[in-house]
C-alpha cells in the first residue's frame, strides 16, 4: 500500500427529506454521500472514487428548525484517503518546467516545486 494512501472511518452528518428515499436507507446514503465526497477533497484527503462505504448509521432525528419535517443521521463511512504528511517521499511525472521551477503530477496531486526548495 501507498504511504499516503490510508483507509480511514469518518463520521458525517446527512440531512433527508422523509419523501426522498426509495429502498434501503443504507444504499440511499451511500449513493448520496459517494456523489458528495468521491473523487474530491476534503479535511481528511482527497477520497479514492469507488471506495465508499456505510458502516454504520443512527437513527434520524427530526431537525426542529425545519418546518418540512426533515430528519439528520449522523453516518459512519469508511472510505480510502490519500493524505501526504510533510517528509514522505512522492514519486510523480513532470508534467511542466521553466525558469521559477516544475509541476509534478502523482495521480490526483498536483505539486508545485520551485527552485527555490531544491
Amino acid at each position: 500500500m501507498n504511504p499516503i494512501h490510508i483507509e480511514k472511518s469518518i463520521s458525517q452528518v446527512v440531512s433527508q427529506m422523509e419523501t426522498e428515499t426509495a429502498g434501503s436507507m443504507k444504499d440511499y446514503f451511500e449513493s448520496k454521500l459517494k456523489e458528495k465526497l468521491e473523487g474530491k477533497f476534503m479535511k481528511e484527503g482527497y477520497v479514492i472514487p469507488d471506495s465508499l462505504r456505510v458502516k454504520d448509521m443512527s437513527a434520524g432525528t427530526i431537525i426542529s428548525e425545519s418546518l418540512s419535517c426533515d430528519l439528520s443521521y449522523t453516518i459512519l463511512i469508511e472510505a480510502d484517503i490519500i493524505h501526504p504528511v510533510p517528509g514522505n517521499v512522492l514519486k510523480g511525472k513532470i508534467q511542466d518546467k521553466n525558469k521559477l521551477g516544475m509541476r509534478i503530477v502523482n495521480g490526483p496531486l498536483d505539486i508545485i516545486m520551485a527552485y527555490v526548495h531544491h
